[in-house]
């Protein structure tokens, strides 16, 4: 079994390099009071991805187990 603050850390830096990504998305295609822009359509993304990120997690550490 490998050290598990490795699975953290690389949790921890997709994170940040996708709320960077969010932010540059924003000032690329920003959006007003009507239309959302990319950033707030990246955000509304985060939520299935870090479900799906966690689903992963939860599986494979039952697996190794």
């Amino acid at each position: 079994m490998g050290n598990p603050f490795n699975k953290i850390k690389t949790t921890i830096i997709f994170f940040i390099i996708y709320f960077f990504c969010v932010i540059l998305v924003n000032k690329l295609i920003p959006g007003d009071m009507c239309n959302p822009g990319g950033g707030f359509l990246m955000v509304m993304l985060l939520i299935p991805i870090s479900i799906i990120l966690l689903f992963f997690r939860i599986v494979k550490y039952y697996r190794e187990r």
